[in-house]
């Protein structure tokens, strides 16, 4: 192990999240107070006193061993949390309504959004005068642009979904038929946006339809095929967006320099500068101590070594990210845009009882505690419980039972085995292959979890002989290619992290979407989606999603690892901050968004360890 092993400091949290999602009798008070036993551990938020220091720039540490994509201007192309994060600064992924905790949509953002369930319309209305950073009016023009790019039979990007498919008009424009989505309208002197629906999904509550908009006057004249990789994209001298700060210079793949816009809608930032700075995550601890940055979001493995720091302090919050195992049992159709299973693929012939018996042979809990310092624990479902209201504990879920993974595997007809004690398939020896890509623990993890199946007789080997570069996975993944011509062998398992957005919809993660990482889709799988994304889940959302829990338990197309808390590590001159959703700095109408936060001391005079 290249790491040593750290104490559990915080076991207990793996039963504080179930306490605060119990989904029938109190559904009501738990949706008042979400994950508060969990967070009690750590401050949530600060707001203390002091004068904002002139000239002092906010240093933002992101820790990742993949460098920023670069895909800061574009919202319909951007896939990772390394380059969203640039994207907040900047308001160019940012949508313009508002959120509140529950991660439904508010009526206190730069726009209204007003849904009419009996005559299937949405309409929203500009309710402040916004810019963009070259001085020109945002108008509902743009929030257009963008609906016609992600309908664009060329558009090939993650954002399109299926609230956007129920748009009037929609699919048309995906099949060739026309340029224009006849059910959106743009009225009121470009004020107003209304859109007519074919149905209308409690997706519409959750951002299914997030209406961000696209500078339709500087993507002018650019073929959306082109748009992935063009200026407004990737050029620092052409990405505009609406936010409180607008882009200076970039550092491919390492850092992004921001000056704040002093048109901000919501008011001009106290700072006047912002520089982003990709690290390597283990050194987090000592780059705060340090007094290098003023924000990092902290690696649960480090807390252990930096429990008491003297410059810095730590608020948390419930994480929306969950650890998971998939098994690849699919392609995805890019034409049609549909997940397909593959009955040829080994792990759909291996069967359900399998995969479920891989589950059942690890200990993510355990993990945890030696490697993340209790900060994660084992997860009680395929989502974290973010929707309390939605949550079921008592639904079935796979746990650490080795004894009942042999039995499964014997009687599922696995009991034959090599010299080696490993189990056979077909008469012959079995080897799995598992995509393990390079970042914190990556050792730890693939070591940690292929010796538990091996202690059940399952052999697993490393994708390849090492670990992956994440964009490099993700474009293995994203063109349905199980086999690059530099490796022997098809990819059978993929583990990765979940950032759960605020839509529920289990059709935007586990449905037909190219990053559905098993990509298995059955008849009776897809009618669980249908009733998801239709007009029962207005009423029944919580029965549904049970259903979906069970199905997953039962055919185990994932199943997924920790849950947990998250951590930022905030710097003492940083004088308020909220963790909140309803608060937090990435929400613009907020009293704590970017407009309000303050720098106490001078850059050279930062607090250091």
């Amino acid at each position: 192990m290249k790491r040593l092993l750290m104490a559990a400091v915080a076991v207990s949290l793996a039963l504080l999240v179930f306490a605060a999602c119990t989904p029938r009798e109190d559904r009501e008070e738990v949706a008042r107070t979400p994950f508060t036993d969990a967070l009690e551990h750590f401050p949530q938020y600060i707001d203390e006193s002091g004068a904002h220091v002139p000239g002092s720039t906010f240093v933002f540490g992101i820790g990742s061993e993949t460098p920023l994509f670069g895909f800061f201007g574009g919202a319909m192309w951007t896939t990772e949390a390394i380059d969203s994060d640039v994207a907040g600064f900047l308001g160019t992924a940012s949508s313009l309504v508002g959120a509140n905790e529950y991660r439904q949509i508010t009526q206190d953002g730069v726009a209204t959004f007003e849904i009419d369930r009996e005559n299937l319309t949405i309409t929203s209305t500009m309710q402040h005068q916004v810019f963009w950073h070259d001085g020109v009016e945002l108008t509902m023009y743009d929030v257009l642009f963008g609906f016609e790019v992600l309908a664009n039979p060329d558009y090939r990007g993650v954002r399109r979904n299926a609230e956007m498919r129920n748009i009037i008009g929609f699919n048309d424009v995906i099949d060739g038929y026309t340029d224009t989505i006849s059910g959106i309208t743009v009225s009121n002197n470009g004020r107003t946006l209304t859109i007519e629906m074919e149905d209308m999904s409690l997706g519409v509550l959750y951002f299914g339809l997030p209406l961000t908009p696209m500078p339709r006057h500087a993507f002018e004249g650019i073929p959306v095929a082109d748009m992935p990789n063009s200026a407004p994209v990737m050029d620092a001298n052409y990405i505009i967006g609406w936010g409180p700060f607008m882009i200076e210079s970039i550092t491919p793949g390492d850092a992004v320099v921001m000056v704040r816009n002093e048109n901000f809608v919501f008011g001009a930032p106290y700072i006047e500068r912002v520089r982003v700075e990709r690290f390597d995550p283990d050194q987090a601890g000592l780059l705060m101590e340090a007094g290098h940055f003023d924000m990092v979001a902290f690696p649960a493995h480090l807390f252990g070594y930096h429990m008491d720091p003297t410059n810095f302090r730590f608020l948390s919050f419930p994480s929306v990210t969950y650890d998971y195992v998939a098994f690849r049992m699919g392609t995805f159709h890019w034409d049609e845009w549909e997940a397909v299973m593959d009955h040829d693929r080994l792990m759909v012939q291996l069967g359900s009882d399998f995969r479920r018996a891989m589950g059942y042979a690890v200990d993510p809990a355990e993990f945890g505690r030696i490697f993340q310092n209790g900060l994660r624990f084992a997860a009680g479902g395929m989502v974290p419980p973010n929707h309390p209201t939605l949550f079921n504990p008592d639904a079935p879920r796979i746990t650490y039972n080795p004894e009942l993974a042999n039995q499964i595997l014997d009687e599922a007809g696995f009991d034959q085995r090599d010299a080696d004690g490993m189990r056979m398939f077909n008469g012959e020896p079995l080897t799995l292959q598992w995509a393990v890509a390079a970042r914190a623990l990556d050792e730890e993890t693939f070591e940690f979890y292929s010796q538990a199946w091996a202690r059940v007789g399952i052999r697993v080997e490393l994708w390849g002989g090492r670990f992956h570069d994440l964009g490099y996975l993700w474009d293995v993944l994203d063109e349905s290619l199980y086999r690059y011509d530099d490796y022997e062998h098809e990819i059978h398992i993929w583990s990765a992290s979940w950032q759960v957005g605020f839509n529920p919809n289990q059709n935007e993660s586990w449905g037909h979407m190219f990053w559905n990482a098993s990509l298995y889709m059955t008849d009776e799988y897809q009618a669980i989606l249908d009733r998801m994304g239709g007009e029962e889940a207005w009423d029944n959302m919580f029965g549904i999603f049970t259903d979906w829990q069970t199905y997953f338990y039962e055919n185990v197309p994932a199943f997924p690892l920790t849950w947990g808390v998250s951590l930022i590590a905030l710097n003492n001159r940083v004088a308020n901050w909220d963790t909140r959703l309803e608060n937090s700095p990435w929400q613009y109408h907020s009293h704590f968004g970017w407009q309000n936060i303050r720098l106490t001391t001078s850059d050279a005079d930062r607090p250091r360890h």
